[in-house]
C-alpha cells in the first residue's frame, strides 16, 4: 500500500486539507461564555481573549452530542465543531437558552475552513504571509489582516494543526497563496482518504464514528475535554459517577489487524472466545504499517494493548490485537 504525496504531506511535511470539513458557529452576546460554560464539560469561564479549549457537549444522560473547540474573541466567541452540519449541536443549545443573552449562528455554508496539517503547517502559513502561525499556542486564535477571517491553531491528528476560517468568497485566494508558497515546505493538496488514514491511525475521533449519542466521553477516551473543578453542567452527575466508581464499560482502542482480506466495515463484531466484546468504528490501510490498522470500542476488561480478538467481516474473520494509541508515533 503505497503512500501518496498527500499522505507522505501530513506526516512529514504539511497537506492542506479541505474535506471533511467542520461545522463553524459564531457565538454573540454577553452571556455566551457563561452559557457554554454551564453547558459543556469544559471550564469555558476563563478563557481570554484570544484562547481556545475543547469541551464535550452532552445530553443529561452524558451521551456526546458534539466535541467543540470553543474559542474566545473580544466581543464573541467561535466554535469549531466535530460535525459537518452543527444544526444538531445548536438545536440542542437552545433547549436550555432560556433567559441567557446567547446568540449561535452557523457560518459552514458562508464560510470555508481551509486545514494546514503537519510538523511544517506553521512553516506553510508563515511563507504566505502570517508570521504570527509559528507563535501560536495551542487552541489559539487570531485575526487575519484587513479583519477578513482567522488563523486557528486547532485539535487534530497531525503534529501540527493550524486552519484559516475565511468568508466562502476568499477562500480560492486564500487557497492558492497557500499552495503557491508552501511548495517550499512540501506542502500538498490531501484528499479526504489521505486524511481518514491519519485520523485513524493517531485514534482522532470523529463524530458519526466514534463519536455519537450512544457513548459518553470517557469512553472515547476525551478526559482532556473535561474540567473535573467546575460546578454542574449537562450530564456532569453520569460523568463524575462514572469516573468516581470506575463504571466505563468500554473503551476506544486502536486494533492492528492481520490476515486476508480489505479492512473491515464500520460495526464489525469484536470476539473472545466467541463472545462479543466489542466493534470497529473505523478502518484503514494504514501506509506507514503496511497492514490493516482500526478504532473501535472493547469492553473494559479485554481493552488492555496486546488483548488478542478476532474480527468478523462479512463471511470471513480477522485476526486482531489491541495495540496503544497513536498507531503511528
Amino acid at each position: 500500500m503505497p503512500e501518496s504525496p498527500g499522505y507522505q504531506a501530513l506526516r512529514h511535511s504539511a497537506a492542506l486539507v479541505e474535506s471533511p470539513t467542520r461545522a463553524r458557529v459564531r457565538v454573540s452576546g454577553e452571556h455566551r461564555l457563561a452559557f457554554l460554560h454551564r453547558m459543556t464539560t469544559q471550564d469555558l469561564s476563563s478563557l481570554r481573549p484570544g484562547e481556545g479549549r475543547t469541551a464535550v457537549l452532552l445530553t443529561d444522560k452524558a451521551r456526546i452530542v458534539d466535541h467543540l473547540a470553543v474559542y474566545a474573541l473580544e466581543n464573541e466567541a467561535r466554535i469549531l465543531s466535530t460535525r459537518s452540519d452543527a444544526a444538531p449541536s445548536l438545536l440542542h443549545l437552545k433547549r436550555y437558552t432560556l433567559r441567557d443573552d446567547f446568540k449561535p449562528e452557523e457560518e459552514t455554508s458562508s464560510t470555508s475552513l481551509l486545514r494546514v496539517l503537519g510538523p511544517r503547517a506553521a512553516e506553510v502559513l508563515a511563507a504566505a504571509g502570517l508570521e504570527e502561525a509559528s507563535a501560536l499556542p495551542d487552541l489559539g486564535i487570531r485575526t487575519l489582516p484587513d479583519r477578513e477571517g482567522f488563523l486557528l491553531s486547532t485539535d487534530g491528528p497531525c503534529q501540527r494543526n493550524l486552519a484559516l476560517w475565511v468568508p466562502a468568497e476568499r477562500a480560492g485566494h486564500w487557497r492558492d497563496r497557500l499552495l503557491e508558497a508552501g511548495s517550499s515546505a512540501g506542502l500538498r493538496a490531501a484528499t479526504p482518504e489521505d486524511y481518514e488514514a491519519v485520523r485513524i491511525e493517531n485514534g482522532q475521533a470523529a463524530y458519526g464514528s466514534e463519536l455519537s449519542e450512544e457513548i459518553n466521553p470517557l469512553e472515547a477516551g476525551l478526559k482532556d475535554s473535561v474540567s473535573w473543578d467546575k460546578g454542574c453542567y449537562i450530564g456532569q452527575e453520569v460523568v463524575a459517577r462514572l469516573d468516581t466508581y470506575q463504571k466505563v464499560q468500554r473503551h476506544l482502542v486502536g486494533l492492528r489487524l492481520t490476515g486476508a482480506g480489505s479492512p473491515p466495515p464500520a460495526g464489525s463484531k469484536l470476539l473472545v472466545d466467541g463472545q462479543s466484546v466489542g466493534w470497529v468504528t473505523s478502518a484503514v490501510d494504514s501506509p506507514a504499517l503496511g497492514e490493516p490498522v482500526a478504532l473501535g470500542y472493547v469492553k473494559t476488561a479485554h481493552a488492555e494493548a496486546g488483548t488478542s480478538l478476532r474480527v468478523v467481516a462479512g463471511s470471513g474473520t480477522l485476526e486482531a490485537r489491541v495495540a496503544a494509541l497513536p498507531l503511528v508515533s
